[in-house]
């Protein structure tokens, strides 16, 4: 118990750090759920301070930039999209609003971008292997982390996978059912 207690004065001190998965299986129960509530704290922090917001499923991304008042349409934009290491940059007439470096790959002939009440939204479909099927960390590289690993998706369905990935699925929902 003395330790659990040490353990947590330093874990949930006045400066908070993200542990390891190796150092958060040493917590106590408590302490992991003060851990997880703090974290979650944090990483809201961390997301509300980035220039853009966005959001993700396995198969897709979509960030959201604000933009400029009266920027309102497409001509009024340069929107350069590129996998690393080359940087997606988006130009205004007042100058580069955003310029970073893709944490992952993305589709670019599956990529599209538009202006919907004020925010130029870019929707990418996610490629190449580590991306494409998985959750990102982040979007842009030097960005904040997100604590993937507690993640819980909705329920889809299997016309919603691409067919390699479909038929892992089937064939690990067949196999389960015979072992039963």
């Amino acid at each position: 118990m003395a330790d659990d207690l040490h353990a947590g004065a330093a874990v949930f001190g006045e400066a908070f750090r993200k542990l390891s998965p190796a150092e958060y299986a040493t917590l106590s129960e408590s302490d992991r759920a003060v851990y997880d509530v703090r974290l979650a704290i944090v990483e809201k922090r961390e997301q509300e301070a980035l220039p853009y917001t966005w959001q993700q499923t396995l198969s897709e991304v979509t960030v959201s930039f604000p933009l400029p008042e009266g920027v309102t349409r497409a001509k009024q934009l340069s929107v350069v999209l590129a996998n690393a290491p080359k940087p997606v940059k988006i130009t205004t007439p007042e100058g580069v609003l955003f310029e970073g470096i893709l944490c992952y790959r993305v589709s670019l002939d599956d990529t599209s971008w538009f202006i919907d009440d004020g925010r130029l939204v870019i929707e990418m479909e996610k490629s190449g292997s580590g991306s494409q099927g998985a959750w990102w960390k982040a979007v842009f590289q030097g960005d904040p982390e997100l604590d993937i690993s507690k993640i819980q998706p909705e329920n889809s369905s299997l016309a919603d996978l691409d067919p390699e990935t479909r038929k892992m699925v089937e064939k690990m929902m067949h196999e389960q059912r015979n072992q039963r």
